[in-house]
């Protein structure tokens, strides 16, 4: 038995890549929808209930390729304006990407405008408009 079998890392490394702070919104979500329907699991199992968990039944959740590109936007943000996220400080991050709040990137608008189109269009929640 591993030392993480009981540990959040394995349940979070279910439903989505990313570190705290860079994971794109859908997958912020898809994590705190999980994490519900886990403890809810948790009540039913504790109740008796013999409704197998995704994990169990080897179902797993998938999330699509922008999820990667809203990352790697962060990523060019942070390369193009050394230290900066698009998003913040740490302690506000996962509440601006919920929020669709890039609050430093009129920095990068300053300083690159082509990096701030791209950068912009990596990170929008709609990546079409």
């Amino acid at each position: 038995s591993s030392k993480f079998a009981n540990s959040n890392y394995n349940e979070s490394s279910l439903i989505g890549p990313g570190s705290v702070g860079w994971q794109a919104p859908e997958v912020m979500a898809l994590r705190s929808t999980t994490s519900s329907s886990v403890a809810s699991e948790d009540t039913d199992n504790a109740k008796g209930s013999s409704t197998p968990s995704p994990s169990a039944t080897g179902s797993s959740n998938r999330v699509s390729r922008s999820v990667d590109i809203f990352s790697l936007g962060c990523i060019f943000h942070c390369v193009l304006l050394p230290g900066v996220h698009p998003f913040g400080e740490w302690y506000e991050r996962e509440s601006n990407i919920m929020k669709e709040k890039a609050v430093n990137i009129h920095l990068l608008k300053q300083s690159s405008p082509e990096g701030f189109d791209l950068v912009r269009d990596m990170i929008s929640p709609d990546p079409k408009a």
